[in-house]
This record gives C-alpha cells, structure tokens and sequence, in this order.
C-alpha cells in the first residue's frame, strides 16, 4: 500500500481524483471499491450530487468511512454536470455542454446553497468544490467561494483566500478514438511539467469514462507508476495545498 503522507523532504506530490461519479448512479459504491483495489491510493472523489447522499446510506457510510481513514476525500461537483446547448457554444467542443456552472441561473445556486449546507450538516467539515469541467462564469465563482469550501479548484490551480497553487492535470475523458490519440500525449507533456519547480503538485483526474476503456486505465496506471517511480507522493487532493 502506497504512503498517503509526505516524507518531509520537499518531493512532488500527486493526487488521484474520479470525476463524475453520480450519487444516483447504482454502480458508485463498487466504481470506487474497484479503483481502490486497482491503485492502492488516497482516492479524491468528485461526486455529482443529482440525488441526496441520505437515498443511499451504504454509499455515504462508505464515504464516510474512506473519508475517516484518510483514504477518501469528497469533492463537490455539481448537481448535474450538465448545461443547456447554448451555454458557451464557443468552448463546447471542451465542455461538451457539461460545464453547470456557466449556466447564469439563480435557481441554480439556490439549489446549489441548499446541497451544500446539507452536506456540511452531513460532514461536519467543508469539502472542496470543483465546478464540473473546471468551468463557471465569474458571478459563479465568487458564489462558490462565498461558500467557503475547503478549497476552490479550477483546470490549473487550486485555491483558498489565503493561498493559490498551481496544479497541472493530466486527464483523458474521452470514450473517442480520435480525442485520445491527442489527449494522450498532452496528458504525458502536463505530467513532465509538473517537474518544473513551482508546479510539482500534480491531479490525476480520471472519468467515468475512462473506466470502460482499458487502454485509457492501463495509462492511468503507467502515470502512477512513473511518478511513484520518480519519489512522488500520493495524497488526497486538499493535501496539494
């Protein structure tokens, strides 16, 4: 089992997130038990909260369970991770209309507020909020942060009022032959940048569908083993920070 600690001597770290997992979704509880036993890992889960984690009790004492140990940490990430068809045409191709938060909607951060709070009532400690796709409009983001998360998260940092750090990410995403034959290589060029001082905290950001695609896992798999080989650190995503 891999340390989900840092050694103290200043080494790059790195975390391993699933994304898009659903609270609804009937196979989340055994998604994440597979990804345990494949990697061995501290394991952030970014969890689309489309139903209330209560209508699940054995996936949120799971969770809960994970979170205690220190092998799980729980990331908001949307009540739908889905967005209309006009919403940002211009990026689209890179959203796929997944991105929530570029929705101007006050329906939705109502929503959104009444979610959070209840999972904070849950938890007793904010978790991170990443809004899906790492997107949101500017009046989003301020209302995420007027949340007071754990931490903010976005496609290059991670970020607190008192503290921004850079975090490249190396993420495929894609179940289409043709976006991974260039995702691959940029994925690997992010990794070799997380290298460089100042960028050593490095997310690894698996998505549901990569799980099905074993070709794209067998990747995940060969990222981990280069930068444990290289003295990386696994750890929950809050610890880049």
């Amino acid at each position: 089992m891999a340390n989900s600690g840092t050694n103290g001597k200043g080494d790059s770290r790195f975390s391993l997130a699933i994304h898009d997992l659903r609270v609804s979704g009937k196979d989340t509880e055994a998604r994440l038990r597979g990804l345990q036993a494949a990697f061995g890992l501290p394991l952030t889960v970014h969890m689309v909260f489309d139903a209330p984690l209560s209508s699940g009790p054995s996936l949120e004492e799971f969770l809960r369970e994970g979170m205690e140990r220190n092998r799980l940490e729980l990331v908001f990430h949307g009540l739908s991770h889905t967005c209309p068809p006009h919403v940002g045409r211009s990026t689209a191709f890179y959203h796929k209309h997944q991105a929530e938060y570029l929705l101007e909607s006050v329906a939705l951060r109502e929503e959104t507020r009444e979610v959070w709070e209840g999972l904070m009532a849950q938890f007793h400690a904010p978790l991170g909020i990443c809004p899906p796709c790492w997107l949101a409009t500017s009046s989003n983001w301020s209302f995420l942060a007027s949340l007071e998360p754990a931490y903010l998260e976005s496609l290059w940092r991670l970020w607190t009022p008192a503290r921004t750090v850079p975090s490249p990410v190396v993420s495929l995403g894609s179940a289409k032959p043709m976006d991974l034959a260039l995702l691959r290589p940029v994925g690997s060029a992010l990794r070799r940048l997380a290298r460089i001082p100042g960028l050593e905290r490095l997310r690894i950001a698996i998505h549901t569908c990569d799980l099905d695609i074993p070709r794209s896992m067998a990747y995940f798999q060969r990222t981990v083993s280069v930068l444990l080989s290289r003295g990386g650190v696994p750890v929950l995503q809050r610890q880049l920070l």
